[in-house]
């Protein structure tokens, strides 16, 4: 057993409790939730038993990533287990929407994105994460190798200087 195995095997029994108090709040079900965190444990000792995992600093954010995806994988399982149970009238209440909504809906996005061309390289970096990717902070600080809180602080300016921008608009 080599060193970085042990420090990996210390770090996944580390952040199991983590994990699972994550899904908790995520899913509202503890058997549920210990059911994903279980999987998720097992799919992250098998990443590491085959040495895709390069660097132990990463196991934790790789545990979560793999815990998000468990869990969207969960709603859409009982989503598709609900929707064979309703009918496609309750399943379509007023899917009519105004077509003047739309376009204004469509002018501000292609506004934002004008906007969003604007920032820094870095600042356009983190909010691609944070919301298009669904990464977290943390996740973020250690894929551009920054400080979390720096992330955060980066992500709150751009936004605000988003908000001011389209206030002068």
């Amino acid at each position: 057993m080599t060193k970085n195995r042990r420090i990996s095997d210390a770090v996944i029994v580390g952040i199991g409790e983590r994990l699972f108090f994550f899904a908790r709040s995520k899913v509202r079900n503890s058997d549920v939730a210990r059911d994903l965190t279980q999987v998720t444990i097992t799919a992250l000792i098998e990443l590491v038993n085959s040495e895709r995992v390069r660097k132990t600093e990463h196991i934790a954010a790789l545990a979560y990533r793999i815990l998000k995806n468990k869990i969207a994988d969960h709603f859409k399982a009982e989503a598709r287990r609900i929707k064979g149970q309703v009918s496609l009238d309750e399943e379509f209440p007023g899917d009519y929407r105004d077509p003047l909504e739309l376009l204004l809906q469509e002018t501000e996005r292609l506004k934002i994105a004008g906007l969003l061309q604007k920032l820094d390289p870095l600042d356009r970096s983190i909010l691609d994460q944070y919301y298009f990717e669904s990464r977290s902070l943390e996740e973020i600080g250690l894929w551009l190798d920054l400080r979390p809180g720096f992330v955060a602080l980066r992500k709150f300016r751009a936004i605000n200087k988003i908000k001011k921008w389209l206030k002068e608009k």
